[in-house]
C-alpha cells in the first residue's frame, strides 16, 4: 500500500512539475511576443518617419518648381490663382500625410491587437492546462 501511495505522490509531483514548466513557457512566449511586437512597432514608426520625410521633401521640390515656373512667367506666386495653385499643392500633401498617419495608427492598432490576442491564447492554454493538471491530481487523490 505504501508503494502505491508513493507512486501516486510521485505522479502528482510530475504533473505539478509539468504544469510549472507550462507556466514558465507561457511567460517566455508572452515576453517573446511582446519583444517582437515592440520591434514591429519600431519598424513601423521608422517606415512612417521615412515616408513623411520623403513626402515633405517632395512637397518642397514641387513648391520650388511651381514658384520657379511662376517667377519665369512673371507671375507673383503669392497672389491670385498662383497662390491658389500653391495652396492646392500644400493641401494635397497634407491630405496624403493624414492618410499616412491614419494608416500608421491602424497598423499599430493591429499589432497591439495581435499581441493581446496571442497573450490571451497563451494564458487560456495555460489555464486550461492548469485545470487539467488539477483534475488529474484530484482524481489520483480519490483513488
Amino acid at each position: 500500500m505504501e508503494i502505491s501511495a508513493l507512486s501516486q505522490v510521485m505522479a502528482m509531483a510530475a504533473l505539478a512539475a509539468g504544469q510549472i514548466t507550462q507556466n514558465i513557457q507561457t511567460n517566455i512566449n508572452n515576453k517573446a511576443a511582446s519583444k517582437q511586437a515592440a520591434l514591429d512597432a519600431q519598424n513601423l514608426a521608422n517606415q512612417k518617419v521615412e515616408a513623411e520625410t520623403k513626402r515633405l521633401n517632395l512637397l518642397k521640390t514641387q513648391m520650388a518648381k511651381q514658384r520657379a515656373k511662376f517667377g519665369a512667367a512673371g507671375i507673383n506666386p503669392d497672389e491670385g490663382s498662383a497662390a491658389n495653385v500653391l495652396e492646392e499643392i500644400k493641401t494635397n500633401a497634407e491630405d496624403e500625410l493624414e492618410v499616412l498617419n491614419t494608416n500608421y495608427r491602424y497598423r499599430l492598432d493591429s499589432l497591439n491587437n495581435s499581441l493581446a490576442t496571442s497573450q490571451r491564447k497563451n494564458l487560456l492554454s495555460s489555464a486550461s492546462s492548469t485545470f487539467d493538471t488539477a483534475m488529474n491530481i484530484g482524481s489520483k487523490l480519490l483513488v
